[in-house]
């Protein structure tokens, strides 16, 4: 996920790994959390890999120290997209998910639709198969019955019903066009 994030980051203008942090902790930090260890070899990963490069710039105005920026290359902005456009299922990771939505302005208004149509059809195709293990959970007589194996499965409905009211507020609230 963090390479991820760190593309959609540097997409449009370089950043130095500090400021990268910075954005993380104060955007996207909610939901993901990223420590300076996993972030720079996160970035000499990417570079590597041809995704980013890195630029050295002298700072001598403010302590005469020589900073690192980071900047996207086509093939990380082609990598990039690549993922941010890939359908949206449930179950993933949340951070996946909600990573993808925080990123949701890159991409074009039919991409954003057709993004969050399929992320809507998964979690109803998800509902539906809770439904089916709620029942075949509740189906057992009660001394096979395992009361926290039907809590795991309610949790799930309640955590669908949540994410239900999710999409249909943030369509509401801002037309994805």
């Amino acid at each position: 996920m963090l390479e991820h994030i760190v593309l959609g980051i540097l997409y449009d203008q370089p950043h130095t790994g500090y400021e990268i942090k910075k954005e993380i902790d104060e955007t996207i930090g909610i939901m993901y959390r990223a420590s300076f260890g996993s972030l720079y070899p996160m970035l000499k990963k990417l570079c590597s890999k041809g995704l980013i490069t890195e630029t050295d710039s002298s700072d001598t105005a403010e302590s005469g120290r020589i900073k690192k920026y980071y900047q996207s290359t086509e093939k990380g902005k082609t990598y990039f997209h690549t993922w941010l456009t890939a359908p949206m299922e449930f179950p993933d990771s949340i951070e996946n998910q909600l990573g993808k939505v925080y990123f949701f302005s890159m991409l074009t208004p039919p991409e954003r639709t057709e993004q969050f149509a399929g992320y809507e059809k998964s979690i109803s195709q998800f509902r539906t198969k809770l439904e089916e293990m709620h029942e075949a959970c509740m189906a057992k007589p009660d001394s096979e019955h395992d009361y926290y194996h039907g809590a795991l499965v309610y949790y799930g409905q309640t955590l669908i019903d949540n994410l239900t009211r999710w999409c249909a507020l943030v369509k509401k609230q801002k037309e994805l066009k």
